[in-house]
């Protein structure tokens, strides 16, 4: 059986909606009994569809609006009414109506609307006996009041009346012109110019008025926008993405010293707006932001903040939809754009890398190749049948012997690959005349030598809840850094001139400072030593500004350059087992150790002391690999806090 079909009472139309309105219920016949009234019919039974209850709502809401805006004005009009009340021309109106007076008798109207009242007297009156005399003393007038009216000053007309006149003559090359001022604030502008007052006190006397101040404001608008116009043009240099080093490099101090240059008056507008004074650095960050942020609306040029905000958003995790939504307020530029930024940071990394780590690695093996060539050619000839004592014995307290021809090693220990490249450098120094040896001499002079240095880095990730699903995590890796030698023993010598010499056939006492040296020493100890007095003693350290702060020396140039120091890689593997040492060691090896035939060179590995001992015990554990370079002996341990290298780079 089909439903019954609801037709609208006011359109007639089908109702096909689910929700309607019923107007048989109380509520319905409360909340439109009024509108029924005005509508001239009685109370409606049945069903409205949705546009008609709309528009019932509406007249409603209209009704309500119409009670609010009556009340409104009814307030409005009582107040003004209030106010002419106490004007004083109405209070003096009501002061001058004449009121009756005690003791003036009233004269009786003749024709008046409504009869007099006739008084019932009593048919018998009994006489009284009188005890007390009294005495009729006739009604004194009393005096009228008077009320005394308060002039508010606020609502008087001031008497025009001039304190002083201005008078004002230009005096030309021709001739003169003379004019009165009789107008505010000019008047009082001129007499404070003629006495001498500041620009701040004469300024506040143009502010008074509406149109100076209105006027002012306009001139500090077209001195913003000037600044503003010079922030943003192509060739200016703050807030601008130039380059990666911006990225990377971000000073808030040079920024804002910057910024303050070339926009002094916005720049003091923004710190006066975050009460930020010179003494108090904390809050320059947050003004910085906020005056990139607004920049950013004017001109997406200005994007340097954006973009380190960005790339920080990302790596901490922030999703694409939140970095869109941080990119329409301007805090952040667009995904897309961060996505490019990062591969062009990687690109530059891996051209660091490959100029600093990969180029040394490849020049030297072709060093290595070139010595091993000349090795086949040239016979070294090496006092081999000398008495060498093993430099092991120092560990356990022993007294070595030291004849005057030199110290040495066990000779069986040298790799053969490195005497022939030593004894290859020896004489393709001394020989200026073949191509090879040019060859030779360039490809190790240009290679800057590099460092390895690396600690592991762990990560607990501990859930809010754990659960089954959710546990503990432990992330172990490994970060390898490379460093690069700023001074090397090519740096302070002539190679052309002077002979490189083997460490093994030096004589022992020149190891010996000369008296030269000594008195080299003696006064740089007693630089260091005044150099601290001056620091910390406290009635010295008015001449610590006459003092020199370095020891001069040839060097001083090139000892102040910053040292180049890399992230190379991150390896997802933990110091803790020999395994993951092993496979740490042996990245590095196929990135940094320079190789020939499986005959690897030596590199410096740094680290703190557990790192070390833990890749020693790795290289004890590779003896038997069939070559050095398998073995993972082409790392020298070096056991230095990695931390205060670290400390010492961030320093230099």
């Amino acid at each position: 059986m089909a439903a019954p079909i609801k037709a609208c009472e006011f359109c007639f139309k089908t109702i096909k909606d689910k929700s309607y309105r019923s107007l048989t219920s109380n509520t319905s016949q409360e909340q439109y009994g009024n509108i029924f009234n005005k509508l001239g019919i009685a109370s409606v039974n049945g069903f409205v569809c949705n546009q008609c209850v709309n528009k019932l709502n509406r007249v409603n809401k209209l009704n309500g609006d119409i009670r609010t805006k009556v009340l409104m004005l009814t307030q409005e009009r009582d107040k003004v009414l209030d106010t002419l009340k106490q004007m004083p021309g109405i209070v003096k109106q009501h002061q001058d109506m004449s009121t009756p007076k005690r003791g003036e008798k009233r004269h009786l109207v003749k024709q008046t609307p409504t009869p007099k009242s006739r008084l019932k007297k009593s048919l018998f009156q009994t006489p009284t006996r009188r005890t007390s005399t009294s005495t009729c003393i006739p009604a004194q007038d009393s005096p009228a009041k008077t009320c005394t009216s308060k002039m508010d000053r606020s609502t008087q007309t001031k008497q025009t009346r001039e304190d002083f006149d201005v008078k004002i003559t230009v005096k030309y090359a021709n001739g003169e012109r003379s004019k009165h001022i009789n107008t505010e604030p000019e008047k009082s502008v001129m007499k404070a110019i003629m006495n001498n007052k500041k620009p701040a006190t004469i300024m506040k006397h143009y502010r008074k008025n509406v149109h100076y101040k209105d006027a002012m404001l306009d001139v500090v608008k077209t001195e913003i926008q000037k600044e503003i116009r010079s922030l943003v043009k192509k060739d200016g240099d703050v807030l601008q993405n130039k380059n990666s080093e911006s990225l990377l490099n971000h000073d808030w101090t040079a920024i804002s010293e910057k910024f303050q240059a070339k926009a002094p008056y916005l720049f003091s507008i923004f710190c006066n707006a975050v009460n930020l004074y010179s003494g108090n650095k904390k809050k320059l960050p947050s003004m910085m932001t906020s005056a990139a942020i607004l920049l950013y609306t004017r001109s997406q040029r200005l994007n340097q903040l954006q973009y380190v905000i960005g790339l920080v958003a990302d790596k901490c995790g922030l999703t694409k939809e939140g970095l869109k939504i941080l990119n329409d307020i301007g805090v952040v530029v667009s995904p897309t754009s961060i996505n490019k930024k990062k591969k062009q940071l990687v690109k530059q990394q891996e051209k660091l890398i490959m100029e600093t780590v990969t180029d040394y690695v490849k020049q030297k093996e072709m060093a290595m190749s070139k010595a091993e060539e000349l090795a086949d050619t040239v016979r070294l000839e090496r006092p081999s049948d000398l008495e060498r004592e093993s430099i092991s014995a120092l560990s356990n307290g022993e007294i070595v012997p030291c004849d005057t021809t030199g110290v040495g090693c066990d000779a069986e220990k040298i790799s053969p690959l490195n005497d022939a490249l030593s004894d290859a450098e020896n004489i393709l120094f001394h020989d200026g005349e073949t191509d090879k040896s040019n060859v030779v001499r360039n490809n190790i002079s240009n290679a800057k030598p590099i460092e390895i240095l690396g600690d592991n880095i762990d990560v607990t990730i501990t859930p809010a809840k754990m659960t089954i699903e959710k546990q503990r995590k432990s992330l172990h890796w490994f970060l390898t850094m490379a460093k690069q030698k700023r001074i090397t023993a090519a740096d302070g010598m002539d190679l052309a001139t002077t002979e490189k010499c083997d460490i093994l056939q030096m004589p022992t006492c020149s190891w010996l400072p000369t008296m030269e040296q000594l008195d080299s020493l003696r006064e740089n100890i007693v630089f260091h030593v005044a150099h601290i007095l001056l620091k910390y003693v406290e009635f010295l350290k008015p001449a610590s500004v006459s003092f020199p702060k370095y020891i001069p020396h040839p060097y001083l140039d090139k000892t102040k350059e910053k040292s180049v120091f890399l992230n190379c890689d991150l390896i997802e593997a933990s110091e803790n087992s020999s395994q993951g040492m092993i496979t740490i060691l042996q990245r590095i090896h196929n990135f940094a150790v320079p190789h020939v035939e499986n005959e690897a060179a030596r590199i410096v590995f740094g680290g703190d002391v557990l790192t070390n001992e833990r890749a020693f015990s790795a290289q004890e554990a590779m003896q038997n690999a069939p070559s050095n370079f398998q073995s993972l002996r082409g790392l020298i341990h070096r056991p230095e806090g990695l931390h205060r290298e670290m400390n010492f780079l961030l320093v230099f």
